[in-house]
């Protein structure tokens, strides 16, 4: 089973996307800063991340960063509301198998997280 990794600092948003990923057959854990996601992601068993851009004590960009660093093969999906092409770009450029920008439908991201 694919263990998901919520990182999102929307507490309702990130219930919505855990519960959905759960209903959907995978493993889904949720945090809502990049530091408590780097720590999860350090623990390993994280087939994917579903990582937020704009969060306290780290951004998703910045942890994106670490996190490839660490493991060049980790497979990240970045998801935010606030999209601007030099973040999609470096988002992209840092290795994100996708970006998401919010609303999106969760089919899609299903459908994202079962492809990867």
């Amino acid at each position: 089973m694919k263990r998901v990794l919520i990182v999102e600092d929307n507490n309702g948003f990130s219930r919505v996307l855990k519960d959905e990923i759960q209903n959907s057959g995978f493993e889904a854990v949720a945090v809502d800063n990049g530091v408590d996601a780097l720590l999860q992601f350090l623990e390993g068993g994280i087939d994917i991340i579903l990582m937020d851009v704009v969060m306290p004590k780290l951004s998703g960009i910045d942890a994106l960063r670490i996190i490839r660093k660490v493991d060049p093969a980790s497979r990240v999906v970045i998801i935010t509301g606030n999209p601007t092409d030099e973040m999609r770009r470096e988002a992209m450029k840092l290795g994100a198998v996708d970006f998401l920008t919010k609303p999106f439908p969760i089919k899609s991201l299903i459908e994202i997280i079962k492809s990867v």
